[in-house]
């Protein structure tokens, strides 16, 4: 029988144990500050631009997860619902945010190359998309920093025309999300990868070496931000 009590009073014990860990690390789960939640690291950072001092900004897919690899899970529904507000891009990028219980689509209507915020344009339209629903929700936007921001996609917008105007050479990038630049600027894009490929092939590979030599190229742009 003392075997038998013993047995049931360590059984007991590591129960309570597990429910203090437990209990503990939900507790330091929780976040400490209010939370605005978005579908991307680049919203994220335009998210950044113009949220005062005293909101955890935190994104569903983390980052370096390719995009088209990418399934939401239910930690990701909560961390939404605990939001003070959510904003994804609504596109084909992210369509799954609606889903998943995200309030604010960004973009829903641009159709085609779904990487919006690489346009200074766009993200200016962004930009105050993201402050006009915050201060919907009774967030304070910090103008000052808002201000910046604008000022600063206009600033890329003008050198980029500047650009646009004297350049016409091929621009060598990673993958084909670039088209926005292409369309607005003018600008020649050569792209190693197509559409959601995840690796270029072989035979494109060895055609872009072979351009890049004969154009004396010295860069290959790419934005890994997602």
């Amino acid at each position: 029988r003392v075997g038998v009590k013993r047995i049931a009073f360590v059984i007991i014990g590591m129960i309570s144990v597990g429910i203090i860990i437990s209990f503990l690390v939900s507790k330091e789960d929780e976040p400490s500050k209010p939370v605005i939640v978005v579908s991307i690291e680049p919203l994220a950072k335009l998210v950044r631009m113009v949220v005062p001092a005293g909101y955890e900004v935190k994104t569903v897919v983390p980052v370096g997860q390719h995009l088209h690899d990418f399934e939401p899970a239910l930690k990701d529904r909560l961390l939404i619902e605990k939001s003070v507000a959510s904003f994804y891009v609504g596109n084909d990028l992210d369509g799954w945010g609606g889903d998943l219980g995200m309030k604010t689509a960004l973009f829903s209507s641009q159709k085609g190359d779904p990487h919006v915020w690489i346009h200074p344009l766009y993200a200016k339209e962004i930009l105050l998309r993201i402050s006009e629903v915050l201060k919907g929700e009774g967030i304070k936007v910090d103008e000052r920093q808002l201000s910046q921001a604008l000022a600063l996609c206009d600033r890329i917008h003008e050198e980029l025309k500047g650009l646009g105007a004297t350049t016409h050479h091929e621009i060598f990038v990673v993958h084909d999300g670039f088209s926005h630049l292409a369309h607005t600027y003018g600008f020649s894009f050569v792209s190693l990868m197509k559409g959601d490929e995840e690796e270029p092939s072989l035979e494109r590979m060895k055609k872009m070496v072979e351009m890049i030599r004969e154009k004396k190229g010295a860069y290959i742009l790419g934005d890994h931000s997602v």
